[in-house]
């Protein structure tokens, strides 16, 4: 899962790593039982330093070669300092031109979808990109917004309000 901060500005925290110098947005892997926002709120302050709360899901995107899905969503600070620390180097606040610049292709992607998106997508890393309904190995879920529940071949589920216009379920 990935963390997409703005500003103000449209600008995108991103983070350098410490090990590899890469410029990504702050994210990394659920723990087992930790529930998605939980997740989301302590890698983002693992990362960064700072609280954040999940706004909305922007993306779900499917590395191929790996089959390693990734939720992206767009969020806002509730508190905290940036901070470095042993995981990163440093932080940047960038535009379009400085992700596209910045980033891998793969992550920048991610992070402007969540700038410019206001529902989810989905897609795939490198070139070829699908459409929401059209992404392989992943069964969409039918979600209803005023209850705010999605109903899947395991069952009915309450889902937070960030997660209320699509979900999917992966098999």
């Amino acid at each position: 899962m990935a963390a997409v901060i703005t500003d103000d500005h449209g600008r995108a925290l991103l983070i350098q790593h410490a090990d590899n110098h890469h410029w990504e947005p702050p994210g990394g892997v659920l723990e087992l039982n930790e529930s998605i926002e939980d997740g989301m709120r302590r890698e983002a302050r693992e990362e960064t330093g700072l609280d954040i709360e999940p706004d909305q899901l922007t993306g779900i995107y499917k590395n191929m070669n790996r089959g390693i899905i990734t939720l992206v969503f767009r969020c806002k600070i509730t508190g905290g300092n940036l901070a470095t620390n042993d995981e990163t180097a440093a932080f940047r606040r960038a535009s379009e031109h400085d992700i596209r610049e910045l980033a891998t292709e793969a992550y920048a992607i991610r992070i402007l979808d969540a700038r410019s998106t206001k529902r989810v997508t989905s897609g795939t890393y490198g070139r070829r990109r699908h459409k929401p309904n059209s992404m392989p190995n992943v069964a969409s879920a039918r979600v209803t917004a005023s209850a705010r529940k999605v109903s899947t071949s395991s069952g009915t589920r309450a889902w937070p309000a960030w997660m209320t216009q699509r979900v999917v379920s992966i098999r």
